[in-house]
C-alpha cells in the first residue's frame, strides 16, 4: 500500500520543460536556461515549499523525503475556443517534458532529496476550465524497514489507498 504524504496544487498554466539556449558570447557559446522555464520551476518549488510547511505537526515525516515513492501529477490547461467537446488533450505540450519541469521544481523545493527516488510516476493531461494548475500527489511506498513493497507483478493502480484512480 501507499500513503499520500504530500499535495501540491500550483495554480497557473502548466509549463512544458525545453532545452536550454545556446548564445554566442565572442568566441564562447554559453548555455541559457529559457526564462518561462526557470519562472516556473521556482513557482512550482515555492508552492512545494508552502504544502509542506502547511503539513500538521504531528505527522513528524521528515522532508526531504529520501525514500521510494510514486507521483500522480495532474496537468490542467486552459481549453482552447476550437476545443469544446473533450476534457482528453491530445495536443502538445508533450507531457513528458511537462512532467520534468513540474518534478524539477518540486524536489527544488524540498519534496525529495533526488528524484531518482521517484519509481513510479502516473501523469494526466486534462483541460481545466477555468482555473489551468498543476496538481502532484506523493506517495510514500511503505514497507518493511522503508523499503520498497512495490511488486512487479501487482497492478500499480492498486497501491493508491486513496485520492488515485485512473479515471480521476
Amino acid at each position: 500500500m501507499a500513503k499520500l504524504v504530500l499535495v501540491v496544487d500550483h495554480p497557473g498554466e502548466p509549463v512544458s520543460w525545453k532545452a536550454p539556449l545556446f548564445v554566442r558570447r565572442g568566441r564562447r557559446v554559453q548555455t541559457v536556461s529559457r526564462p518561462d522555464v526557470v519562472a516556473y520551476e521556482k513557482s512550482i518549488a515555492e508552492a512545494t515549499a508552502v504544502a509542506i510547511m502547511q503539513l500538521p505537526d504531528d505527522d513528524n515525516f521528515p522532508f526531504p523525503i529520501d525514500r521510494a515513492v510514486f507521483v500522480d501529477v495532474w496537468f490542467y490547461f486552459t481549453r482552447p475556443k476550437s476545443r469544446k467537446k473533450t476534457d482528453m488533450m491530445n495536443v502538445k505540450p508533450d507531457i513528458d517534458n511537462t512532467v520534468k519541469a513540474a518534478i524539477d521544481g518540486a524536489c527544488d523545493g524540498g519534496m525529495l532529496t533526488n528524484d531518482s527516488r521517484i519509481v513510479d510516476v502516473f501523469i494526466h493531461k486534462r483541460y481545466g476550465q477555468p482555473n489551468p494548475r498543476t496538481v502532484i500527489r506523493v506517495y510514500e511506498l511503505e514497507g518493511e524497514d522503508g523499503k520498497d513493497s512495490h511488486d512487479d507483478q501487482q497492478d500499480p493502480f492498486a497501491i493508491c489507498d486513496e485520492g488515485c484512480s485512473r479515471w480521476d
